[in-house]
């Protein structure tokens, strides 16, 4: 795969001469590093057709795309640590195209010298630890950055828990039908260090928010009464925060 990058003819002369050299380097580490893990022959040439077919020519275009956009003053050739741990971990994520951009974002982000060092080893195995609602799930929760996040509880007359219902519910949530979806996403989130939720407390539920006007909490509220006659279901505040660790992740791996 040929990953030279051509720079628009308006560039000044100089700085593309200055330029040429940096380029192809990167170009060819990149076209090397493809083919070292996937191959052209061989055993490695089935290997690769059987990945050609989930998206590893999605992968490869997507990733010259992004590095072509790179200022060629702040492009710089990517350590071998994150490139290669990218490149394996996307075998297992090949047919998701939301994860094959975060890995084309990551390898690009190594590439660039002002995101290079917000890089850290373990961010391709997130990638590869995620599903494709997750990621989803990341991006809408950085782009709305939702305030009102719960717990949904069971508890008895006595105030004993019951059953958490949902153990992560957001009010701000386009559909509910999703709703335990989300509540998996987010646990995900928080088990992999990109989202902290440190404390909860009761607060008070209105009966005017969009969770409770939902039909999915209508119906827990009729299963709760016929299954947990003597129940009542109480909703617990999150505080909700983006780790240092997720603004790090998300700036090399979840940019546009």
């Amino acid at each position: 795969m040929d990953f030279n990058i051509n720079l628009p003819s308006s560039v000044d002369n100089a700085i593309k001469n200055t330029s040429d050299g940096i380029t192809k380097q990167v170009g060819n580490y990149l076209a090397d590093s493809f083919y070292l893990r996937f191959g052209n022959k061989s055993y490695l040439a089935k290997k690769r057709r059987i990945l050609e077919k989930y998206g590893l020519i999605e992968l490869e275009n997507l990733l010259k795309t992004i590095v072509k956009n790179i200022d060629p003053q702040k492009l710089i050739i990517p350590d071998f640590q994150t490139l290669h741990l990218a490149l394996a971990n996307s075998e297992f994520c090949m047919s998701s195209e939301v994860l094959r951009k975060m890995f084309a974002n990551l390898i690009a982000s190594a590439c660039n010298s002002d995101t290079k060092d917000y890089i850290h080893p373990s961010f391709s195995e997130i990638i590869k630890q995620m599903s494709s609602f997750d990621a989803t799930f990341l991006q809408y929760f950085v782009k709305e950055r939702p305030k009102t996040i719960f717990t949904y509880n069971f508890y008895d007359k006595q105030s004993s828990p019951l059953l958490t219902r949902v153990a992560y519910v957001i009010d701000e949530y386009p559909t509910f039908n999703d709703a335990e979806k989300v509540s998996i996403a987010f646990s995900s989130l928080l088990r992999l260090g990109i989202l902290n939720a440190p404390a909860s407390g009761v607060g008070s539920f209105s009966v005017d928010g969009n969770f409770a006007k939902s039909d999915f909490y209508k119906e827990c509220e009729s299963s709760r009464k016929k299954y947990y006659p003597n129940s009542f279901s109480r909703m617990e505040n999150l505080e909700v925060s983006i780790t240092p660790f997720g603004e790090s992740f998300i700036k090399t791996c979840l940019f546009d």
